[in-house]
């Protein structure tokens, strides 16, 4: 662990932040922070990146001067976990969406499929048969 950092961070810049930070406050002994600033994000050990609109994520913490933050932070070592556009956010390409923007942090070398076609059908089905 790094000297002077404690805690689980969750990046609040849009989407599903809320609900992970409940879920989060339920375990015993671990501290939530919200990740708004790079000082935000400096005083966390492990950071989570919910899901949501990455192409958003992506505008918004870029505008806010974090995507160095973050490619520091997760060059670092620390842990990082992104659910849905979470992830989309962290990887490095991103089939079927924007990833020009949504792909700017670059922090995990896969490639993502947004979209899949097949779960589009499926969702399809589902929704139409209900």
């Amino acid at each position: 662990m790094h000297c002077g950092v404690s805690g689980q961070g969750v990046l609040a810049l849009q989407g599903s932040f809320r609900e992970h930070m409940a879920m989060l406050q339920q375990v015993p002994g671990v501290e939530v922070v919200e990740v708004r600033t790079q000082e935000d994000l400096a005083a966390v050990a492990g950071l989570i990146i919910p899901g949501g609109e990455s192409t958003t994520m992506a505008l918004v913490a870029e505008r806010w001067g974090l995507i160095p933050a973050l490619r520091s932070f997760a060059g670092e070592g620390r842990p990082i976990w992104g659910t849905c556009a979470g992830m989309i956010f962290l990887a490095e390409r991103a089939e079927g969406g924007l990833c020009g923007v949504a792909c700017k942090a670059v922090m995990l070398p896969v490639m993502i499929e947004r979209h899949h076609p097949d779960l589009q059908h499926v969702l399809c089905n589902i929704a139409c048969h209900a």
